[in-house]
């Protein structure tokens, strides 16, 4: 398969930052479908010297791997595709590398629901951004993040995920700059940042903005992908999470200013206060305070991981003696 010549939507984002909803939005586009957390990029990426025999793509070695189960982290059965179906279609394609090879794959996922396009939501590729956009030069990066704080509240509801306030305000804070880095490296025609709460402020605007950024016509159907459960639900293997995508854009839904209590605001703002800050969100700890918090979060780490450090090596020096008295 050819170069796609459209631009390829790689819907990005932390973990509950809303890219479902953003994903329930443009799969119901009347030209896109957007495949939900397959999960196949990286692993295939990091393995392509797989791939190669003699000097030319191995179709036959991708299709063992990819249909094989010969790593964990795929999830294939999000396509929805007959596993001949898929081995037919990228068998077709005759393709000369790994980036044809990815192209078929997703070409078949849009050709079953009839679609032109297609595109890609899966979180986890924030963090392979670079890779990714090396692969396929048509793709187009939308970063989707939303305030920290209310993350936090809806990862406190979830069985994944950080344990605790202090590791989810620093896994946000890294991963929302990581991904910014490698936007940047980029550039804005192949990233662009949206934020959570401006879609469900003003959706049809924010949704516009970013059909400019894809080379996409403006579809009113899109922000009515409630009425068609079985699309917005398609190849989700599990729905228990995401039972609000039956329901139109709604804000609101998390509010740390009223649900997070003042104790946990400041420990999550002593961490992540400046990405906050340069996201556009309210920040209620002055520089001074978050430098302060954070000098005393340090100094607690360095406690225990000293008192940690004690222990151990009083649990060696013991078992020295033990077997030196033993001899």
């Amino acid at each position: 398969m050819a170069v796609a010549t459209f631009p390829v939507p790689i819907f990005v984002g932390l973990p509950r930052s809303g890219t479902t909803l953003v994903r329930s939005i443009f799969n119901a586009h009347p030209d896109l479908a957007v495949a939900y957390e397959p999960n196949i990029l990286p692993w295939v990426i990091r393995n392509r010297a797989r791939y190669t025999t003699a000097g030319r793509f191995d179709t036959a070695a991708f299709l063992a791997d990819l249909l094989g189960a010969s790593t964990g982290s795929f999830r294939l059965e999000t396509l929805a595709l007959e596993p001949e179906t898929l081995r037919n279609s990228v068998a077709a394609a005759t393709p000369l590398d790994l980036a044809g090879a990815v192209r078929a794959v997703y070409g078949a996922y849009a050709a079953a629901q009839e679609k032109p396009r297609y595109g890609d939501k899966t979180p986890v590729y924030v963090r392979h951004i670079a890779p990714i956009a090396e692969l396929l030069p048509e793709a187009r990066f939308v970063h989707v993040v939303r305030d920290g704080r209310d993350v936090a509240l809806a990862t406190s509801e979830v069985d994944f995920g950080a344990v605790n306030l202090t590791q989810t305000a620093r896994r946000w804070a890294q991963g929302v700059r990581r991904a910014q880095e490698a936007g940047r490296a980029l550039g804005p025609s192949r990233y662009v940042v949206v934020r959570y709460e401006d879609i469900t402020d003003d959706p049809e605007r924010e949704v516009t903005r970013l059909c400019g950024f894809l080379s996409l016509d403006f579809d009113e159907g899109m922000l009515r992908y409630f009425e068609r459960s079985e699309e917005v639900f398609r190849g989700m293997p599990d729905t228990d999470h995401h039972q609000r995508q039956l329901l139109p854009v709604t804000s609101g839904l998390r509010n740390w200013r009223e649900q997070m209590p003042a104790g946990d605001v400041q420990r999550f703002e002593s961490i992540a206060g400046p990405v906050l800050a340069d996201l556009g969100y309210e920040v209620r700890l002055s520089a001074k305070t978050r430098i302060g918090l954070q000098r005393r979060l340090r100094t607690m780490f360095e406690l225990v991981h000293g008192e940690v450090a004690v222990a151990v090596r009083r649990t060696v020096r013991r078992r020295s003696r033990r077997k030196a008295r033993s001899r």
